[in-house]
């Protein structure tokens, strides 16, 4: 139906989502449960700890470790380290993966 009003064009990724969203939530519940972005309801908070364009990782980091004992298993590279804080178990690689399967 999308298609047919808007035009393939406009049939972006997220759109197309939608034809499945009903399936999905049959299969793993509440939207809550699963996402193919987890960190999703956290991004406000992290895009606070971000101060300009250049290595947004490595300043979320940073702006970690200088807010308290935040910080585990913290390896030289900034790229490779797994933090927590109130997001459980993070770990931040090239993407950021957060593991919420604990939290419920």
């Amino acid at each position: 139906m999308f298609q047919k009003l808007y035009g393939l064009q406009e049939m972006v990724y997220n759109v197309h989502c939608l034809l499945h969203l009903l399936d999905d939530v049959s299969s793993h519940g509440p939207l809550d449960n699963f996402a193919a972005f987890p960190y999703e309801p956290y991004m406000f908070t992290l895009k606070r700890l971000v101060q300009s364009p250049p290595y947004p990782v490595r300043q979320i980091y940073k702006r970690l470790q200088e807010s308290g004992p935040y910080l585990t298993n913290v390896p030289g590279n900034y790229a490779d380290c797994d933090v927590g804080f109130p997001l459980k178990h993070v770990s931040l690689h090239k993407t950021l993966h957060l593991d919420r399967s604990d939290q419920r």
